[in-house]
């Protein structure tokens, strides 16, 4: 029951992301891999100003 209800929500989580990409072709979702990726570490580099780290 365990694997079935992990094998639905996989299914139900990549619909979503899908619909969500729509219209974006495949360069457009690995260019927008990148720049949340750029944000991601910008974040991380603010947060660990603040907590003094950096």
């Amino acid at each position: 029951m365990g694997n079935q209800m992990i094998k639905e929500m996989s299914a139900r989580s990549h619909e979503m992301s899908e619909r969500i990409l729509e219209g974006l072709s495949t360069a457009d979702r690995l260019q927008l891999a990148d720049l949340l990726m750029t944000v991601k570490q910008n974040l991380n580099r603010v947060r660990d100003e603040i907590q003094g780290r950096g």
